[in-house]
């Protein structure tokens, strides 16, 4: 009965104040949430799937001692799946976005094993000022939206960013590794010695900042690490068929084979490519 009443009293206040996709600006059904279901089933996703050997891996082989890593969608400037990276980062009120995005990425991964070892979900910490101009740190919303659906505890103790680096926007691979050095600092190592950390974080460029705070974590002794992201900021990988579908959502879904991120070493050890010409700020501003 008072479910009954709930779901009545949720329908009216729909009506009253009725809730947008923050992608496309649709009216949003009782069901829905964050998302149309037209825009749900435009996103870029990578379809990586938590692939062993993945191109994500690769980024991290001989750096730190990796396990797995995957990426949920593509980070595509321009195209509509562009805006919940925005509504993310920047708007205040809306940390519900990365709880949302936190679960569509653990329900993406249900069916492997990824999570199967994992012991704590890390979110990768954001400076104090940031943390402060923001309201929330978008890593953290993402980790809580993990959590809930694998049941594995957040942690956001172990580690701290002490430094406040400068934006990594227009950066090649070697300055985004330099600007990075040394701006977390292990808190509490007893944490995460001897553990399997989940490192999460909201859109992957070179792989720089979370190799940073991987580093830091290794401090304690016997730390293992799997890596997942909202984004992966690689467009000139993203496959035509996936790209034009996330440009333009009109599109007809149609069946296609599953595309797997590959690395390049033409790219990927050297200057990234993709040059974003932007005069405000963007979502590029803290592409890791």
């Amino acid at each position: 009965m008072w479910q009954s009443l709930q779901k009545i009293l949720l329908h009216l206040w729909r009506i009253i104040n009725p809730v947008r996709c923050i992608q496309c600006g649709a009216r949003l059904s009782v069901r829905e949430e964050e998302l149309c279901a037209t825009c749900v089933f435009s996103l870029p996703r990578t379809r990586i799937h938590a692939q062993p050997g993945n191109g994500v891996e690769r980024l991290f082989w001989g750096k730190i001692d990796i396990e797995r890593a995957s990426a949920f969608m593509y980070y595509i400037p321009g195209s509509p799946s562009h805006q919940p990276f925005m509504r993310l980062k920047y708007e205040r009120r809306r940390p519900q976005v990365g709880h949302f995005f936190g679960r569509m990425m653990a329900e993406d991964l249900a069916d492997t094993d990824f999570f199967s070892t994992i012991d704590l979900i890390i979110p990768i910490p954001l400076s104090a000022r940031r943390l402060q101009q923001r309201g929330y740190n978008q890593s953290t919303q993402l980790a809580l939206g993990i959590a809930a659906l694998t049941g594995i505890p957040v942690c956001e103790e172990a580690v701290e960013r002490h430094v406040d680096n400068p934006t990594q926007t227009h950066l090649n691979t070697y300055e985004r590794s330099k600007n990075v050095k040394d701006i977390f600092r292990l808190v509490r190592p007893e944490l995460v010695a001897g553990r399997h950390v989940l490192l999460v974080d909201d859109i992957l460029t070179t792989g720089s900042t979370i190799l940073s705070c991987a580093q830091t974590l290794a401090e304690a002794g016997g730390v293992r690490f799997s890596v997942l992201t909202m984004g992966l900021a690689r467009h000139y990988h993203v496959p035509k068929a996936v790209r034009d579908l996330a440009k333009n959502t009109s599109l007809e879904w149609q069946p296609m084979e599953e595309q797997i991120w590959e690395y390049d070493a033409r790219t990927d050890s050297r200057e990234h490519p993709m040059k974003e010409k932007t005069g405000s700020a963007s979502a590029d501003d803290d592409l890791i």
